[in-house]
């Protein structure tokens, strides 16, 4: 079956005769293959248990369409091959078929999925819902169709910061001591803080926050923005060979600082980019604002076929710099540090070869919806009327809640069925024995290295005791923290480019990004690396030290 860009329409037939025509020639978004040799496929809508992205897999195992992991509602099963057609030059195509055992019914609320290959190698060109049907040539029923195509990340590309913005810890705090803001007792509790954060002697602060006072003026973070991003996105084109103005898609995340013209306006002019460019700037959205980008770019990429999409990652601290005396308020300046990435994905077939990972699944929660939650991070004035970014004592307990119901809805698309059998019935003994433990699922069953919040030492353990994670799989946000600090959205690629540089990512293995953001929101994507990944060691972020790592302990601060 062939799908034109508006409606197709299905004529009902008798019991064993099914037949798909166009009513109209193909747009350009849905269109068939000139002259093409398709395979077209029958499917059933079933209860969901474990949504599958792959599309390759022979008929006798589940088979799912890509969009369909981001519709919690249902899945696709297979229920069977229906034959070939040949697509004219035109595009149009016709097909009709007996089907033994097949009666009209059994067409109702199915879809179809149409593909160029006869083993189903390639993702899928269409698919579409069968209505409900009448009699023979009554009641033309129109098929809204997708295209199924499959978001694969080529690259991605981290800023290690030059090396006259690195400040070590007694830095900092000789620095701080020096700007009269602050008060003996703000500077004997940053003292406190950074030292037991889990950040070495070699992050980085932007130049504004090297001066005494620090400047913090729009000037200075445009200034900040061009040191973050430019680098990051040459060294991004550079590595994919690919032009700017190939660029399809431009997705900017920053939360603390939003311009005008936005910051994605600030990327196209700098790169000349296309007049058709469909660019969007994401602020406010915290450390999850990463995941929320790619969520968004691959949503888009089911929309816009043979197109690329870059997601630039970075926040910029000179904005969130508080100079008060608020302890709330004063943990941002002593957690987050400078950072950037740059993220290219794309749905183009001939990229396959090239990318490093496909995008199986990705997962958003939120809890804005509850004031306690809501208000556990937030930025706001302090008594002085001096702007910071408070988080408050609650904020671990609300962290912990959201990511266990986030960690609820991921498992259900992902974990093996013996591990959401076991999770259901703790749940179900709980209303036995109010005292007893609900069995949390072994994640590790299904995959293999994780890139989990780098929010501190402590939060990061709490994190991995949950997921049961052991010192090797925890190892890539410690390192992440020690050699470069919380860089927020970013510290997930930090992660997976430590991973990578440890050549430890294989063929087939799967990746978890977690991000954990104000609001509060908990993101998650979930890759699959799509070839061994080898000599990352000398290149990106981690080429100067990996050697030195993973460090065995780093001896605190002591004021």
């Amino acid at each position: 079956m062939a799908s034109p860009e508006s409606a197709t329409a299905l004529e009902s037939v008798p019991a064993s005769v099914i037949s798909s025509r166009q009513a109209a020639t193909p747009g350009p978004s849905t269109s068939l293959p000139h002259g093409g040799h398709l395979v077209i496929d029958l499917r059933s809508l079933m209860d969901p248990l474990s949504p599958s992205t792959s599309v390759s897999q022979p008929r006798a195992h589940q088979l799912d369409l890509p969009t369909t992991a981001h519709d919690p509602g249902r899945y696709l099963g297979p229920l069977g091959d229906l034959g070939t057609l040949d697509a004219r030059e035109n595009g149009e195509a016709f097909f009709s078929g007996v089907i033994q055992m097949l009666r009209v019914p059994d067409l109702i609320g199915r879809s179809i999925g149409v593909y160029e290959t006869e083993d189903k190698s390639d993702p899928g060109i269409t698919a579409a819902v069968l209505a409900r049907s009448a009699g023979v040539g009554e009641n033309y029923k129109k098929i809204c169709t997708t295209i199924a195509a499959m978001s694969a990340s080529v690259d991605f590309s981290c800023l290690r910061p030059p090396k006259f913005c690195k400040v070590s810890l007694s830095t900092f705090i000789e620095h701080a001591s020096m700007i009269e803001c602050f008060d003996k007792k703000s500077i004997d509790f940053m003292a406190k803080i950074i030292s037991s954060s889990g950040q070495g002697e070699e992050t980085y602060l932007p130049p504004s926050l090297h001066y005494i006072p620090p400047r913090t003026h729009q000037e200075d973070s445009i200034k900040e923005l061009h040191m973050l991003l430019f680098p990051v996105m040459d060294d991004l084109l550079s590595k994919t060979k690919i032009s700017p103005r190939d660029v399809d898609i431009l997705i900017v995340n920053c939360s603390g600082f939003c311009s005008s013209p936005s910051l994605s306006s600030i990327i196209v002019n700098k790169y000349s980019m296309r007049a058709d460019i469909k660019s969007f700037n994401l602020s406010g959205m915290g450390c999850s604002a990463s995941a929320i980008g790619i969520h968004m770019a691959s949503n888009l990429l089911q929309t816009y076929k043979n197109s690329y999409a870059v997601v630039l990652s970075t926040e910029i601290l000179s904005t969130g710099w508080y100079a008060g005396n608020e302890r709330p308020k004063l943990l941002l300046n002593c957690l987050f540090r400078m950072g950037s990435a740059a993220i290219l994905l794309t749905n183009r077939k001939e990229a396959k070869e090239s990318s490093k990972y496909k995008l199986l699944e990705t997962v958003r929660t939120q809890r804005a919806f509850n004031d306690k939650a809501y208000f556990s991070a937030i930025r706001e004035e302090d008594s002085k009327g001096i702007t910071g970014f408070t988080l408050n004592q609650d904020l671990l307990q609300i962290a912990g809640e959201t990511l266990r119901s986030h960690m609820a809805i991921l498992g259900a698309s992902i974990l093996p069925l013996k591990e959401k059998i076991r999770h259901r019935l703790s749940i179900l003994k709980r209303y036995i024995n109010p005292s007893g433990d609900i069995y949390v699922p072994d994640f590790r069953s299904v995959i293999q290295h994780y890139c989990i919040p780098t929010s501190g030492k402590a939060v990061i353990r709490e994190i991995g005791k949950g997921l049961k994670l052991n010192e090797t799989e925890m190892e890539a946000a410690i390192m992440t923290l020690h050699r470069f600090g919380n860089q927020s959205s970013a510290s997930m690629w930090y992660e997976l480019a430590y991973i990578e540089a440890k050549e430890r990512v294989k063929k087939g293995e799967k990746v978890w990004q977690l991000g954990l953001g104000s609001g509060p929101k908990c993101s998650s994507m979930v890759w699959e690396c799509l070839k061994p990944i080898v000599d990352e060691s000398k290149k990106g972020p981690w080429s100067d030290c990996i050697d030195r790592y993973p460090i065995i302990a780093d001896k605190p601060y002591i004021n």
